[in-house]
């Protein structure tokens, strides 16, 4: 049973070994999504960062029409974490897999399902990957924004030195 921020596992220890090792299982099913919790923070971190390092780009470029406070290498390398994060999310993190415990023991399912819904692992995920899709979006239209500006700049410094 979930309450506010209480989990109450219901199988007592002392019920003889049946009840000690479904009081085992219980606790690894419910501590498996507390630690899917727990492994989300870093990414949500790094996106976090992401957004920091990218907030004013598009207002600087719509101020000044040019990106100077960063260089394309700069934007390469945002759009490359975040790249990272949201591979590592869905092909390395296990974040919103059942664990196996629930497999070989199907009863624990709701169990574990209860705990994950009231950590809001799924939301989480979702906002994290809107959040990602938002500035991958940017930086790519910043970095071919930057490459036009850097193409037509030496194409001028090019047909200028050639005259």
């Amino acid at each position: 049973m979930a309450n506010a921020d209480q989990l109450v596992l219901m199988t007592r220890p002392s019920d003889g070994s049946e009840g000690l090792e479904r009081s085992v299982l219980e606790k690894l099913a419910a501590s498996h999504a507390f630690a899917q919790s727990a492994r989300l923070e870093p990414f949500a971190a790094s996106v976090q960062k992401s957004i920091e390092d990218t907030r004013g780009l598009a207002a600087e470029l719509a101020a000044t029409g040019e990106i100077v406070s960063q260089s394309q290498k700069d934007i390469a390398r945002t759009l490359g974490r975040l790249i990272l994060d949201r591979h590592s999310i869905y092909l390395y993190a296990d974040v919103l897999d059942a664990p196996d415990v629930c497999w070989e023991n199907p009863d624990l399912d709701p169990l574990y399902r209860l705990v994950s819904k009231d950590l809001e692992l799924a939301p989480r995920v979702e906002l994290l990957n809107a959040r990602v899709e938002v500035v991958r979006e940017l930086l790519v239209v910043l970095s071919g924004e930057l490459q036009v500006f850097l193409f037509s700049s030496n194409h001028y410094v090019f047909w200028f030195s050639s005259t």
